[in-house]
This record gives C-alpha cells, sequence and structure tokens, in this order.
C-alpha cells in the first residue's frame, strides 16, 4: 500500500519535497491556500527507573532496528567496540531488508531473553508480544489502563484476544510498573498489591499522542487549515485515509 501511494503521487505530479523542515516561515513563504497537517502521533515512552538499563527497549528502538537505522546508543545490549560496527551493518543492510527477510531473520537471532516484559498493549505492543511468542519467547503485557488495543473495533481485538489466549500471552490491565531491575519487573495491581515478573528483557511499547503542536503553529496561516490522520487522534490507515479522502473532495 505504502509503495503504491508513492507511486500515485508519482504519477499526479506533486511538488515532493524531502528533506525539508516543515515551518511556519517556509508556509508563509509558499503563501498557500489551503494547509493539511499529517504530523501522526509522537510516541511517549514511561519514566520509569530502571529504564535506561541495557536489557530495556522501547519501541522506537526495535523499529529502527527493523527498519537498519538503528544508532550507537540502540545497541547498547552489545559491548562498547561492536556497536559502531553493528551500526553500520545495519545501515548497510538497510536497503535489502524486506518484512520477508526480517521474518526468517528473527527466527534464528533476535537480541532478546527468553522470557519478556511488554509495558504498554496498544495495538502496535500486541502483534509484537505475538511475532515474539512465535519465535520461542515468554511474553506478559502489563498496561496501566483498562483496555488492550483501543485503537481497533470488537471484531479485530477479539481476533487478537483469541491469538494471545491461544499462543499463552498473559496481559495485566490497570496496574502501573514503579521499576525495572535487573531480571524482573516489578508494578503494583489496581488493589495496591505489589507483584514482581520475571523478565530477560523489558519493551516499553510507549503510548502514541497526537502530535498537534504544529497544527498550532500554523491554523491561521491559510484561509483553510485541516488536520488529517493520527495527529487527530490515534487510528489506523483506514481512518488516515479517509480523512485525507474527505478533505481532498473538500478542497
Amino acid at each position: 500500500f505504502y509503495h503504491w501511494q508513492i507511486g500515485q503521487l508519482r504519477k499526479s505530479g506533486v511538488d515532493i519535497r524531502l528533506g525539508n523542515e516543515a515551518t511556519p516561515d517556509l508556509l508563509k513563504s509558499l503563501a498557500p491556500d489551503a494547509i493539511v497537517v499529517a504530523t501522526g502521533a509522537r510516541v511517549e515512552t514511561p519514566d520509569i527507573p530502571g529504564a535506561d538499563s541495557r536489557h530495556v527497549f522501547s519501541g522506537a528502538q526495535l523499529r529502527r532496528f527493523a527498519e537498519g537505522t538503528a544508532t550507537v546508543s540502540d545497541l547498547r545490549m552489545l559491548p562498547g567496540p561492536l556497536r559502531p560496527v553493528a551500526a553500520w551493518v545495519l545501515k548497510a543492510a538497510s536497503s535489502r531488508l524486506t518484512p520477508a527477510l526480517i521474518r526468517n531473520v528473527t527466527r534464528r537471532y533476535l537480541p532478546l531473553g527468553k522470557g519478556i516484559v511488554i509495558v504498554g498493549a496498544d495495538l502496535a505492543a500486541i502483534e509484537v508480544a505475538e511475532f515474539l511468542v512465535r519465535r520461542g519467547r515468554k511474553v506478559h503485557v502489563l498496561e496501566e489502563g483498562n483496555r488492550v488495543a483501543p485503537e481497533i473495533g470488537p471484531k479485530r481485538l477479539t481476533e487478537h484476544m483469541d491469538r494471545l489466549d491461544k499462543l499463552g500471552i498473559t496481559v495485566n490491565t490497570e496496574v502501573t510498573v514503579h521499576s525495572i531491575t535487573k531480571g524482573q519487573v516489578r508494578y503494583l495491581t489496581v488493589s495496591g498489591v505489589e507483584r514482581a515478573l520475571p523478565a530477560d528483557s523489558v519493551i516499553l511499547a510507549g503510548e502514541p499522542v497526537a502530535a498537534t503542536e504544529f497544527y498550532e503553529q500554523v491554523k491561521d496561516l491559510a484561509a483553510e487549515v485541516h488536520a488529517v490522520g493520527d495527529c487527530t487522534g490515534l487510528g489506523l490507515i483506514r481512518k488516515a485515509t479517509k480523512e485525507g479522502m474527505a478533505i481532498a473532495c473538500q478542497l
């Protein structure tokens, strides 16, 4: 879908400017009749004591691993002298990384321990949990809220919950993680009981939050200023595509 969209843009003759930061001054210089802001969401990672440990990863870090854009600081699980080399190898291989290759490689090697705790239970976290269990990991998910994967509807949620059950993935909601130490994650239940889970590795999924700051900066720079996608609230491809199409037709 992504590559199809790029192809459609090229066919349409849209003026695409990559590597240019969209600033209010730049938009003023273009004197647009309308502005559409699609800045998406930013992921806020919880500030938990121990989150900077070598066995703790953020969802953004894992995404950079998969894309081949991991930095030296992302690779802190490796000995210091190996980190620049590993970062270079990942970058060199990035053009060849495909979903199929990633699936095959991760069946043979993952820089994660056997027991994994995922903090956060949005859709991405649930999909990562399913992915890891299929690669021989034991996964436990902890969520501060009372819902799992709030972005999706009841049908798809039921499908994921069925898979979680079949794969043996345990999910605890309405809990507060208060510390991460070597080998365990400590948390409080809704009733205030303190518990601990063994963890060789910890993944902090983070919480997607609508990135509205840029919209606020430019909302008065054109006769029409619209926002679409995750910067209007959490959603999926269907929501972003529907909103973009509706505004395009309106313009």
